[in-house]
């Protein structure tokens, strides 16, 4: 793939010495550059058009040893061989193609390496013209020109043409698609220019398949590289992923009439969040039989890179499957799984337990869901076999939820909760929309063999409205989870456990980022609840009652924004980037606290500190408009190392909103705290200020920044 500074960087390495697809016409004979040599297929594996597919390694040579020098695959097939054309890394500054063969997708034979050529990057394909009779071959120099090869034989020898005409912007992927009535077109995306503006172009060729027909030119209007084209059912489809280099992403696709366009996007191929399986679009396979057609997605990996070179890189193959509406089905991961060439069917893998039939990887030996991401720290994914998975993404949206501000999807949220919890912990993943209903985290409990991690993350970072003048609106864009119960539980909660380690605390590490979670003006509920959880970690989350924070009307419930676990020994929270806003206390806050650019705004009490064994820490905290910033209801020891405070100044309250006028900066009525605390006060249309309000606090001290200290003064 292409398109970065990145990519830039290896054109520097490698220098002039660019692959060429082609041949010199000087070579003497194929025999010159054949290194491999063709192999023998059994009667009995002849017999068999069951191809057994282990995802991670698909092509093997006649030894069953996984290829890894055909990088970026490019696959046809002429006549009733399949011929994949990709390149090879594997020697230091040597940058040249591979060809290798195979009848039967089971059994890949090497039949020919391109040494290295001044034209072209190694990005090529091959086509077979039947006008003329010839294999035409493409290499590319990177926003430059394409270069044209012609060969008698699918494998060789290529001679070299001439350049194509110039193509807007200058080719960087590129893919030569042949459709069912011979035309044939080039798709490549834009090399030149600033990455929004370059999209994926597409030109019809001429008929020798050499040259553009430049009338053609079709934009796509979409950024992407990686490309495959699929013709099924009188519709293209164009997969690909963004410009992303040497990386992974979500990867999508898009349908048209016609290979010219309009082009339409239709979005992902695969879980969101999986990054489609930690690899990137490339050709893939369209295997026709008798009784209709298989698609096989190729996905590359450059993440096993060697010495920088990728020596050792690879493809993973997968089924893809189509709707009933000529949609793209959510692809799912597969260990291992079975094509059927003849009946151009894909066979499931065999059942790994009565549980879940279509299980295709296991944890603890036990089945887990086909959704489940298996990965390691080696290369983000599992080797072929693995039956311990070690980290596991689980997709809202597959187990019913829907984010369109209608569907209650507690239900949904907890059946992909169960499975995370049945996986042995894992991620909950939520693309950006905005979910009705509420997060029950189950409990676990007794026997487990470890605390287990819950991640429940949102796709986007909110945006956290809050301020002490004006009015804004609050954001609907982003991951936002909402309920508008007048009872019960909160938005999110952790739930007790009946059988646990302590008390009735849930043996869970529960671990909250980019999330909105929302209630209403004065709520009756809370936001977060992890009382009974072990320990967590909140980063990048707001939460609010759905009103701009100084709009916000006195909260009469006595319900909380957030509540941290209470385990004693065993609790630890760490807050990053959390606001909370509207609630009668914005964070309650028990012990083994770590927090940083906490906001606490428009609450009766912005912090809490209820009794803790143990102390709590803060960086930033920024308490505004809040009735009290700090209460203490329970013996706690906390430092607070800068407390940025505003208080409104006159004119900045009415009738609604006058509940937040500022009573004390530090509410100790019993003298329960014991802490530090550097404060800053700024008091609204005034500025900066010398006040600092309390009520007892005597063993809480105080110094404005810069100055001395004060212990249980005003």
């Amino acid at each position: 793939m292409t398109n970065n500074t990145h990519r830039l960087s290896v054109n520097k390495v490698f220098g002039a010495a660019l692959l060429a697809l082609g041949l010199s016409a000087s070579l003497s004979s194929a025999a010159d550059l054949m290194v491999g040599f063709p192999g023998r297929l059994s009667a009995e594996d002849a017999k068999s058009s069951l191809v057994p597919i282990t995802t991670e390694a698909a092509m093997r040579n006649e030894k069953g040893e996984p290829i890894y020098d055909c990088l970026e695959p490019h696959i046809s097939k002429f006549g009733d061989t399949w011929y994949a054309y990709g390149f090879t890394i594997r020697e230091k500054d040597v940058f040249a193609a591979t060809c290798y063969s195979s009848t039967d997708l089971k059994t890949w034979i090497f039949r020919a390496k391109y040494p290295v050529e001044k034209r072209g990057m190694p990005l090529w394909n091959v086509l077979y013209n039947a006008k003329n009779k010839e294999y035409v071959g493409y290499g590319a120099e990177y926003g430059d020109k394409i270069h044209v090869y012609a060969s008698p034989s699918p494998i060789g020898p290529f001679t070299y043409k001439k350049p194509m005409s110039a193509v807007l912007g200058g080719p960087g992927d590129l893919l030569m698609y042949p459709d069912t009535d011979g035309k044939a077109y080039l798709i490549y995306n834009k090399y030149q220019g600033e990455i929004p503006q370059r999209f994926a172009y597409i030109y019809q060729l001429t008929d020798d398949y050499y040259e553009i027909v430049p009338s053609t030119l079709c934009n796509t209007s979409k950024v992407m590289e990686g490309f495959w084209m699929i013709k099924r059912n009188g519709t293209y489809f164009l997969l690909g992923s963004g410009l992303v280099a040497y990386d992974v992403d979500d990867n999508f696709y898009l349908t048209a009439p016609s290979p010219l366009g309009p082009w339409t996007d239709k979005g992902y191929i695969a879980p969101v969040g999986t990054k489609t399986f930690k690899s990137q679009t490339f050709q893939g396979l369209d295997v026709t039989g008798p009784k209709g057609t298989a698609y096989v997605f190729i996905g590359h990996r450059w993440k096993t890179q060697v010495g920088g070179l990728w020596a050792n890189a690879t493809s993973i193959w997968l089924p893809l499957k189509f709707t009933k509406d000529n949609l793209i089905e959510e692809m799912k991961w597969y260990e291992n799984w079975v094509l059927d060439t003849e009946g151009a069917t894909l066979v499931p893998p065999p059942p790994l337990s009565r549980a879940n039939p279509q299980a295709s990887s296991t944890v603890n030996g036990e089945s887990a869901p086909a959704n489940a991401i298996d990965s390691d720290p080696a290369t983000g994914w599992s080797s072929a076999g693995t039956s311990t998975a070690k980290s596991r993404v689980f997709n809202a949206l597959s187990y019913g939820a829907v984010g369109d501000d209608k569907t209650d999807n507690t239900e949904a949220f907890s059946a992909c909760l169960k499975a995370v919890v049945a996986a042995g912990g894992g991620k909950m993943y939520l693309p950006d929309g905005v979910y009705r209903g509420r997060i029950i985290i189950p409990p676990v409990s007794k026997p487990i063999p470890s605390w287990i991690t819950i991640e429940i993350i949102g796709e986007s970072e909110p945006t956290p409205v809050f301020g002490t003048v004006g009015s804004f609106p609050l954001q609907q864009n982003g991951t936002i989870v909402k309920s508008l119960a007048t009872s019960g539980a909160a938005v999110i909660r952790a739930s007790p456990s009946p059988n646990s380690v302590f008390g009735a605390f849930s043996a869970v590490y529960v671990v909250l980022r980019n999330l909105d979670v929302r209630t209403y003006d004065n709520p009756a509920i809370g936001g977060i609840d992890l009382n009974n959880a072990m320990q967590c970690r909140l980063e990048n989350v707001f939460v609010n009652t759905g009103v701009y924070s100084v709009q916000a009307s006195q909260p009469t419930h006595g319900t909380s924004g957030v509540t941290t676990p209470a385990c004693n020994n065993a609790a630890l929270t760490i807050l990053r980037n959390v606001v909370v806003t509207g609630y009668n206390t914005g964070i309650l806050v028990n012990e083994h606290t770590d927090r940083d650019n906490i906001v606490v705004a428009a609450n009766i009490n912005g912090l809490e500190f209820v009794h803790a064994a143990h102390a709590s820490r803060f960086g930033r905290v920024g308490t505004y408009r809040n009735t009290h910033h700090i209460t203490v209801s329970g013996r706690h020891g906390f430092s607070i190392k800068q407390m940025n405070t505003e208080q409104p100044g006159p004119g900045h309250t009415d009738s609604n909103n006058e509940w937040q006028t500022l009573v004390s900066d530090v509410n100790d009525p019993k003298n329960l705290g014991v802490a530090d605390i550097n404060y800053w006060v700024v008091e609204g249309g005034v500025g900066v200020v010398e006040k600092f309000t309390r009520n007892g606090g005597a063993s809480i001290q105080a110094r404005r920044i810069g100055s001395g200290i004060h212990q249980g003064k005003e």
